[in-house]
């Protein structure tokens, strides 16, 4: 669901914002910040998962 909103509001370049403020720059940089969260979040897991193991 989150997936299909940010398609909805994500503007292309040159394009005006959907939503004030989100331009096509701030949300790719979002972006990064969210695969990196999700990197980290997967390592975390995966961490855990091993102790769990041990």
């Amino acid at each position: 669901m989150m997936e299909k909103y940010w398609e909805l509001i994500r503007p292309s370049p040159g394009d005006a914002p959907v939503v004030y403020g989100l331009d096509y720059k701030l949300m790719a940089y979002i972006d990064q910040i969210v695969e990196w969260y999700e990197k980290e979040r997967g390592k975390e897991r995966d961490e855990q998962d091993d102790r769990r193991r041990s």
